[in-house]
């Protein structure tokens, strides 16, 4: 049926895709190890945790500086740097530590 382009030749292709389970949406997003979901939910507890104590205080959490030689870099990048001074296993994972998506660029 037609050309190696032709509209009938990529829906055969696009099928065939399709039952290739391995590949499907649900099947890559539970690749993340169990050690890796740990981390990330710590760290987003240590950011939440800091949001919550900053905002009952009435704090500002942002600074005008937040890059790394800054010496204040703002309330909840301070916050969270002495929550990681405090909990090695936040120390392990937050700010500079933090890995790929999860860290902040500055």
């Amino acid at each position: 049926m037609g050309g190696p382009v032709s509209t009938h030749n990529n829906v055969v292709r696009n099928v065939e895709a399709l039952k290739n389970i391995s590949v499907h949406i649900d099947k890559v997003m539970n690749v993340q190890s169990s050690e890796e979901i740990k981390k990330n939910r710590l760290r987003l507890k240590a950011t939440i945790d800091s949001v919550q104590w900053l905002t009952l205080q009435g704090c500002a959490s942002r600074g005008r500086d937040e890059s790394v030689m800054s010496k204040n870099r703002g309330n909840l990048i301070e916050m969270i740097s002495l929550m990681a001074k405090l909990n090695v296993e936040i120390n392990d994972i937050v700010l500079e530590k933090a890995l790929g998506n999860a860290k902040k660029n500055m």
